[in-house]
């Protein structure tokens, strides 16, 4: 599923949350991605510290936008504007569908907004 994020300046950029194995690979293996990002999820209360959010955020573009090109890590860091709200549905969409439908429902229940921003 494909969403749009948008960076400091105004511009924005296309992000696929469906990632591949091999993506989340060469990011773990470049350092990009640790064991949070999967860690948090998995417990009963689900982690939604910033880390493991924007970690998904980033493999996200780099799926779509591939490496060639892209943001480095630390230059996406420091331009991407932080939106809580797509950053959960963007993570929960990397890994699980059923996820991405609770944290929805959840995040629904307590901001009173529904899905994200396209």
């Amino acid at each position: 599923m494909e969403k749009q994020i948008e960076f400091i300046d105004g511009s924005t950029a296309t992000v696929e949350t469906t990632v591949s194995g091999l993506t989340l690979l060469t990011l773990q293996n470049d350092g990009v991605i640790d064991g949070s990002f999967l860690k948090g999820f998995m417990k009963k209360e689900t982690d939604m510290s910033p880390i493991p959010l924007l970690q998904a955020v980033y493999a996200a573009y780099i799926q779509h936008n591939g490496r060639k090109g892209s943001k480095s890590y630390n230059e996406f860091l420091e331009s991407y504007a932080v939106d809580m709200e797509v950053d959960i549905i963007i993570f929960s969409a990397i890994i699980t569908k059923k996820g991405r439908n609770e944290l929805a429902e959840k995040f629904e229940k307590k901001t009173g907004k529904a899905g994200a921003k396209k």
